[in-house]
């Protein structure tokens, strides 16, 4: 009888979905608004307390999203993927009004007016019950940062080592990752003090946001151990290339009886925009368990970790020193070029997520 030949070696194909249960990096910004005792001014060095912003103000918190992987092997040595995975947004936002007459709130920065170099606040909700004195306003503020990542990937795989139970293939291939932080501040303070300017309502926006997209290659190991039902992998890679960075920003201020100004407490101009482009690299780390339910079907949890060593945040990048001229508009409209609040480049840092995965796969 003649042997019967093999044509072609044994493919096969998989598909991984999983639930993402990640965490990012906790991030920090400015003081973004204070509050104190009624009758005390929301200022931070008359002890008034920072509620919204500052140092690891935000993240840290699950964020779910999903991942999806699939391709296929064309021979036995060979295969090609892909890899998309997304998390939800991630949301910290503060909102509160009042009259001052429960406590006050304030915006806080430092006072950068060369007579006197000092914490001052916007008022935003202030009584000094007294009805003389300090101005007296009530008024409203909402502020919102927001957090959104996402990857995509395609990649190849060929086989290193391989034996009874094991396997492990190096990786290589493209990466896109997109990272965007945004910050929102609007609020509303109306004068309710008797006299000059009574009723006089000032308005304050704030639209920032910090765009990050990586382009690049990814090199890496794949190691697979099977034992009976239960398989466990482990994936290493490095991921590198550019990421193009984008500022975007842009504010208002208004007050009864003049025309509103371009920019706002933090974002100095009407619209600004900044690009710049970086080498950056991000490691990256998964380990699986998975059992074995069906012939082709298995339920796992694992690990993930990813770290960007380049990241533009907006926390990083608010300056808080502001001439307080700036912020009165009590002229004509025109503001001295020198009150303008400086913008003093783009500063960027590392960011993280991690977690645990929940998936199904599916190999046939």
């Amino acid at each position: 009888m003649q042997p019967k030949r093999r044509v072609a070696n044994k493919t096969g194909a998989w598909m991984t979905a999983e639930a993402l249960l990640w965490f990012p990096q906790v991030r920090s910004t400015v003081p973004l608004v204070s509050t104190n005792a009624a009758g005390t001014l929301p200022e931070l060095d008359l002890g008034a307390a920072t509620a919204f912003g500052g140092q690891d103000a935000f993240g840290g918190d699950l964020q779910a999203g999903f991942r999806l992987d699939g391709g296929v092997m064309l021979s036995e040595d060979f295969g090609m993927g892909g890899r998309f995975w997304m998390l939800g947004e991630a949301e910290d936002s503060y909102s509160a009004s009042g009259d001052g007459t429960t406590g006050s709130i304030g915006i806080p920065f430092f006072d950068s007016d060369l007579v006197a170099d000092q914490e001052n606040s916007i008022l935003v909700a202030y009584s000094d019950g007294t009805g003389g004195g300090d101005t007296d306003f009530q008024g409203n503020i909402n502020v919102e940062s927001t957090l959104e990542m996402y990857g995509a990937e395609g990649y190849g795989r060929l086989r290193l080592l391989g034996g009874k139970g094991y396997r492990s293939d190096f990786i290589g291939g493209f990466s896109h990752f997109g990272i965007e932080e945004s910050l929102t501040l609007a609020a509303t303070a109306t004068q309710t003090e008797i006299g000059a300017g009574q009723g006089d309502v000032y308005t304050f926006n704030d639209d920032i946001t910090a765009e990050n997209e990586f382009f690049g290659g990814q090199i890496g190991f794949l190691t697979t151990v099977g034992r009976g039902a239960w398989t466990l992998t482990a994936l290493t890679k490095v991921h590198l290339g550019n990421m193009d960075q984008t500022w975007t920003s842009n504010g208002s201020r208004g007050r009864t009886g003049f025309a509103d100004q371009a920019g706002g407490i933090f974002a100095n101009n009407a619209e600004q925009s900044i690009e710049q482009s970086n080498f950056s690299f991000a490691p990256e780390a998964n380990i699986k368990l998975a059992y074995k339910l069906r012939p082709h079907v298995s339920f796992s949890v694992g690990y993930s970790f990813i770290m960007w060593d380049d990241v533009l945040l907006v926390g990083d990048n608010l300056n808080r020193n502001i001439n307080s001229g700036y912020l009165v508009l009590d002229g004509a409209g025109a503001v001295d070029p020198a009150e303008r609040p400086t913008f003093e480049g783009l500063e960027t840092d590392s960011l993280f997520v991690h977690g645990v995965d929940l998936g199904c796969v599916i190999q046939f």
